[in-house]
């Protein structure tokens, strides 16, 4: 459907999310996938070049891709309730964009609650700081 702007998949069990998925939604700019219980983080959603918010919160996704900074007008990013110990340092590169990254609940173990309660801003500081040069 390439006029579809908003996309609530919320609540499907098993959801699957293969290659070609989102390759027909040119124009997607919400994703919410919550509570679906995927295993890991939807890689067809890198397809969806305009996304602004994704919602992929109370799922099992315990890594995220380093080509997800691919999505430059990603502005919200809700990982809550997930199983991530670490995120990439690339993540960083997102600090021009990508205004709110929720991640509560999760037992990241690189990054300090004190850091966490600082906000994105201060998060995607420190990610940008540990890319490696």
């Amino acid at each position: 459907c390439p006029a579809l702007r908003s996309l609530d998949l919320s609540g499907v069990k098993g959801l699957q999310t293969d290659v070609g998925f989102f390759q027909d939604t040119p124009q997607l700019e919400v994703l919410v996938a919550a509570g679906t219980g995927m295993l890991g983080f939807p890689t067809s959603v890198l397809a969806c070049k305009g996304l602004r918010q994704l919602q992929l919160n109370s799922n099992n996704i315990s890594s995220l891709p380093v080509e997800l900074t691919q999505l430059t007008r990603l502005a919200e990013l809700d990982l809550t309730n997930n199983q991530l110990s670490n995120l990439p340092p690339q993540l960083g590169l997102m600090s021009g964009h990508l205004r709110v990254l929720l991640l509560e609940g999760n037992c990241l173990r690189t990054i300090r609650r004190p850091l966490l309660e600082k906000g994105t801003t201060a998060v995607l500081d420190w990610l940008k700081d540990k890319i490696p040069t």
